[in-house]
């Protein structure tokens, strides 16, 4: 997995590529809780290059999510590819977590 990272002035981007599984979980967590825990207003996660999330992704974005929302900020996902909104619908996650089709509508709603 690579995480690439842009900064905008209203959210910060964070776009994960490849895969995240129990392998790379972990170095996933420390990138995004560094990033609520620096008291980021707003978080994006774009998943357009993501091909695969594990379990242990899932819990990793779940953990961020409540950790940003306990900081009054806000938390959303977008540009979900077919496998991996299967994953996030499946699981449940499509309810709970904010969820865009795409970069452009998830900005706005941040």
């Amino acid at each position: 997995m690579e995480l690439h990272e842009e900064t905008l002035e209203t959210a910060t981007v964070l776009s994960p590529q490849g895969r995240i599984d129990s392998s790379n979980a972990k170095d996933f967590e420390e990138a995004l809780i560094s990033r609520v825990q620096d008291g980021r207003p707003a978080i994006l996660l774009d998943l357009a290059e993501l091909r695969y999330i594990s379990s242990a992704g899932l819990r990793v974005i779940l953990l961020a999510a409540k950790q940003q929302r306990g900081k009054q900020g806000k938390f959303a996902l977008c540009a979900l590819t077919t496998e991996v909104r299967e994953v996030f619908e499946v699981s449940g996650f499509g309810k709970i977590l904010d969820i865009h089709a795409g970069r452009t509508e998830a900005l706005a709603a941040l």
